[in-house]
């Protein structure tokens, strides 16, 4: 049996130590996959048919990011690159090589970065994505359009 669920009701992903949570909305498949950040958090996958997008919103690396952007068309992926946050003890944030990385490790066919701090380059963002991703790597800007399937 498949559920259907109303976009932005409270209750509809998963909170932090509960398993993924899917939901239909026809066409799509709506997956929520708990990440680790200082609030609450869930990274949202959103399939119709064999076309996948997934979308990490803040988040430290995990391993689950590699499920959420399994083989995905698009994966749009936090990278902060916060000075210090890779020495922290508990991570909140990730730096643009661990996005690429992680979609390289996904199997991703595009990457997109977002969630930007304010003042980074974001065209070496992109590049040190794109050394770990293997190919190029886009980054999130008003009005970007990225056609799918």
């Amino acid at each position: 049996m498949r559920q259907v669920i109303v976009l932005g009701s409270c209750g509809a992903f998963p909170e932090p130590g509960r398993p993924r949570a899917a939901y239909w909305a026809e066409p799509f498949e709506l997956t929520g996959v708990p990440l680790p950040h200082f609030v609450p958090n869930a990274g949202i996958r959103v399939q119709a048919g064999a076309t996948a997008l997934a979308y990490t919103g803040d988040t430290g690396p995990d391993p689950a990011l590699t499920e959420l952007g399994r083989d995905a068309d698009l994966f749009i992926i936090e990278a902060t690159d916060l000075d210090g946050e890779t020495q922290r003890p508990v991570r909140n944030l990730m730096t643009s090589a661990e996005a690429g990385r992680l979609g390289r490790q996904a199997g991703a066919r595009r990457l997109v970065l977002t969630h930007f701090w304010p003042g980074n380059d974001r065209s070496a963002a992109a590049t040190a994505a794109s050394a770990e991703f293997g190919r190029d790597v886009l980054t999130a800007e008003e009005g970007l359009t990225v056609e799918l399937g």
